[in-house]
C-alpha cells in the first residue's frame, strides 16, 4: 500500500510508533534492514549476491546506498513487489551505483 493511502486510511504513520500490534516501527524496520544489507554486501563483496525480498527493503536499499528516503517532503519513492533492482559497488572507490530500479516488465509477460 503507498504511503499516501496509508496516511489517508489511518493517518499519518508515525516513524517511531509501530504501524500495528506487536509490530515494529518504519525507523525499527529501517534500521533493522540497513544493517541487514550491510551484512550482505560486505559478505559478498567480490561476488554476484541475490537477495529476493519485500519492497520494503528495496527501499531500505535506497536509503543505505544511495542516502534516499523512501518518503521526503513531496517526494515518495515506491518499489513494487516482484520488482527488480540492480546495485553494483567500484571496486576501486567502494561507491554503489544503481544499474536499475523497480522494472517490472516481466510482470507484465514483456
Amino acid at each position: 500500500m503507498p504511503w499516501t493511502e496509508f496516511d489517508e486510511r489511518f493517518g499519518p504513520a508515525m516513524l517511531h510508533t509501530p504501524v500495528a500490534p506487536g509490530g515494529e516501527s518504519p525507523a525499527t524496520f529501517l534500521m533493522r534492514a540497513r544493517s541487514a544489507l550491510r551484512h550482505v554486501a560486505e559478505e559478498g563483496r567480490g561476488r554476484a549476491t541475490v537477495i529476493v525480498t519485500h519492497s520494503g527493503v528495496i527501499e531500505a536499499s535506497m536509503a543505505e546506498f544511495a542516502k534516499l528516503y523512501a518518503r521526503c517532503g513531496d517526494f515518495e519513492l515506491r518499489a513494487e513487489n516482484a520488482g527488480i533492482t540492480i546495485w553494483s559497488r567500484d571496486d576501486g572507490d567502494g561507491a554503489w551505483r544503481l544499474d536499475g530500479y523497480n522494472d517490472i516488465a516481466h510482470l507484465r509477460g514483456n
